[in-house]
């Protein structure tokens, strides 16, 4: 694809994303199951108890931020041990966001308690990475077998026509959008 193809792309690629954002109010991308997933950086690297021993972390947490109605992301295993009911590979995508995030709560006004206003935007800017790279992934996998139009066409179908703008946007703290732009390297490898 030539550079005017580039820049078409990233400009659609970004405008699409920021009228997505206006277009539906910001909203906190940490709850419900997302919470679930992020759930585990928060108890390594603020609480030091991931086994959730002592019930007034997760109440604290609910108290101040109140993630979902209930706390239903996690349960009590046989052993007695409270377990997160999600695997922790989205924490693992997420740590170096949340790591900088971290670093900037602890350094201004924000709370270091892993859901203020950093880590939320932390969480936003790793969904966003994943959404550019996803597709350019996507659309030089598809350059491998057509020209570029058609690639850049199909590409931009994939985002605009499906769930994926809306997985980006909204459900970021889920699975769907990282497991698309894994996909999309695996092909291209």
């Amino acid at each position: 694809m030539n550079r005017l193809g580039q820049l078409l792309f990233t400009a659609l690629l970004v405008g699409g994303v920021v009228v997505q954002v206006i277009q539906r109010p910001w909203t906190t991308p940490i709850a419900w199951d997302g919470f679930g997933y992020h759930l585990y950086l928060q108890l390594i690297f603020i609480h030091d108890d991931l086994g959730m021993n002592d019930p007034a972390t997760i109440e604290g947490i609910f108290r101040d931020h109140h993630p979902s109605d209930t706390f239903y992301q996690a349960h009590r295993a046989p052993t007695g041990n409270m377990v997160i009911r999600y695997t922790p590979g989205l924490a693992l995508i997420h740590l170096p966001g949340f790591l900088v995030a971290h670093a900037v709560a602890l350094g201004s006004d924000h709370p270091a308690d892993g859901l203020s206003f950093p880590y939320q935007v932390a969480v936003t800017c790793t969904a966003m990475l994943f959404l550019f790279l996803g597709l350019w992934w996507t659309l030089q996998f598809l350059r491998r077998f057509f020209e570029p139009w058609p690639a850049f066409l199909a590409t931009g179908l994939l985002m605009y026509g499906t769930n994926l703008m809306d997985q980006a946007v909204e459900q970021q703290l889920m699975t769907h959008l990282y497991s698309f732009s894994l996909y999309a390297l695996l092909l291209l490898t």
